[in-house]
């Protein structure tokens, strides 16, 4: 692990020392990596051909017409604030007429999503693996006041390395104060692992990251969520997550993977935490992890 944040480190003032002397032409475009509503995210390369990046492509025009201009600027700011080796690295920006340009850290790997298909079902060690490093960069982002909102596999890279990357901060949101935890109403997410209290429209605040960390890792030992696994109609959904009580399969016999699940699942949302994020991570399901060390470094070791 320490190698790890060592090579974050690394790579992260590299990167952004190197890019600061670019130009937008110095890029030259290798492929498409993804496409969504208002951009496309390219694998570019530099001039030397040495370094790869993702290249975020953003149309203004869209942006102005669907009035996203607060949106873009919000995940510009949260991108910018990040720094965790579980999380992409936002590198700079760039415009000409027609885009706006997010250069970021090229992640080698599989999305998530695809990695536990080809898994299969996960055992207790491998989720709590996978779990413990999720939990991190939560940390990591509620520490800033920042809530992630769409927490899912598809979110969620599996570099090349064997470790998480969080990715995809378009819906965050930061909450500017910290004294008196300030809530947000925007319905936003995918259905499967929203939280009920954003459903129920009365606010909610960072612990509906902790629902969807619950949902995953449900998710990795059952092979299918807790909540609308077969409903195609959201609405649907909805009202399984809002009423139905929470069930195990008959082989999810770990006593301290499910009681974990049952805390992060908890209707009630200030229970999911029990106090604080020290509290939760000294919960009995990641007994053995030795947080400051296994994640050493005074700049994560929380």
């Amino acid at each position: 692990m320490k190698k790890i944040i060592e090579k974050h480190n690394d790579n992260r003032n590299e990167q952004k020392n190197s890019a600061e002397k670019m130009q937008l032409s110095d890029f030259q475009v290798l492929k498409k990596l993804g496409e969504g509503q208002f951009g496309t995210v390219y694998l570019v390369t530099d001039s030397t051909k040495s370094k790869f990046y993702a290249l975020k492509c953003i149309s203004k025009y869209e942006t102005v017409k669907c009035k996203l201009e607060k949106h873009l600027l919000n995940e510009k700011n949260v991108l910018e604030q990040i720094n965790s080796p579980f999380a992409v690295d936002y590198i700079r920006s760039f415009k000409d007429s027609h885009y706006i340009y997010f250069l970021m850290e090229f992640i080698n790997g599989l999305e998530l999503f695809d990695a536990i298909r080809i898994i299969g079902i996960l055992n207790v060690e491998q989720c709590r693996f996978y779990t413990s490093i999720l939990l991190h960069v939560l940390e990591s982002m509620h520490s800033t006041n920042i809530i992630y909102r769409d927490l899912k596999p598809e979110n969620v890279m599996v570099g090349e390395d064997g470790y998480l990357k969080l990715i995809d901060m378009g819906t965050c949101k930061q909450i500017n104060q910290k004294s008196i935890v300030q809530k947000t109403f925007t319905i936003i997410g995918t259905p499967n692992y929203m939280a009920p209290e954003i459903l129920a429209g009365k606010g909610y605040t960072y612990s509906v990251d902790l629902w969807s960390l619950g949902v995953i890792l449900y998710e990795f030992m059952a092979g299918y969520v807790p909540f609308g696994e077969d409903a195609e109609d959201p609405y649907e959904i909805y009202e399984e997550i809002l009423k139905n009580s929470l069930k195990f399969p008959k082989h999810m016999n770990d006593k301290n993977t499910n009681s974990f699940i049952a805390q992060v699942l908890n209707k009630t949302a200030e229970a999911r935490l029990g106090g604080s994020f020290s509290a939760l991570k000294n919960h009995p399901f990641f007994q053995g992890i030795d947080w400051v060390n296994y994640f050493y470094n005074s700049e994560y070791a929380y």
